[in-house]
């Protein structure tokens, strides 16, 4: 094995063969590059989003910084989606939870949505697929100073393909891929002052 994926608050922190990083700031990167479809992940947070269409996980152990660069010390996550298919397919998924609360924390639901559909759009020549994934709770936290609720977090992800194939021996994918993240910084400034927020 040697591959362990756990995470701080809201931010995934994987470990290869023991190299990870306690750092869950924005901008701060993880020592064990990601890469969606062969594209680098920069940020920790694009861990932790719904992806309703993967199809394999690659996990490569040890330095990979020949071919993944320096963000590779521990190893490279490599995740690949599925393709579009000429086969109508569809798939979803909904996830309903609640946070008891207790002490500082506030009770709250959390709900997490996920779909992937896809099929032909003009015979056996294109195909498209859309992967959507959508996760949100209200927060769980309280806020002292306020006395509100805090620690809200919205987490949505789309990703579209189209696959052309002109002919028996050529495909080509077109594929586009959407994230908007709204989670809890875990640090507090004076005055909301900083580059994070």
């Amino acid at each position: 094995s040697g591959f362990t994926f756990s995470g701080q608050g809201t931010v995934a922190q994987p470990s290869i063969r023991g190299v990870s990083t306690l750092l869950s700031i924005s901008g701060a990167e993880n020592p064990n590059a990601l890469y969606i479809d062969g594209i680098y992940q920069a940020t920790q947070a694009a861990l932790g989003n719904e992806l309703p269409d993967v199809e394999r996980i690659e996990v490569l152990k040890g330095p990979q910084g020949t071919l993944f660069g320096r963000n590779a010390t521990g190893g490279a996550i490599q995740i690949f989606t599925r393709s579009p298919e000429f086969t109508p397919t569809a798939s979803f998924k909904l996830d309903q939870g609640f946070y008891t609360g207790d002490g500082g924390s506030r009770s709250a639901p959390r709900t997490s949505l996920s779909a992937f559909v896809a099929g032909p759009i003009a015979g056996d020549a294109v195909a498209a697929s859309l992967a959507a994934g959508y996760l949100y709770t209200p927060g769980y936290l309280n806020n002292d100073q306020t006395g509100e609720r805090d620690g809200k977090t919205r987490k949505v992800n789309l990703r579209g393909k189209i696959l052309f194939r002109p002919s028996e021996d050529l495909d080509i994918t077109l594929s586009g891929y959407y994230v908007d993240n709204q989670e809890l910084i875990a640090q507090t400034t004076y005055d909301g002052l900083s580059a994070a927020a």
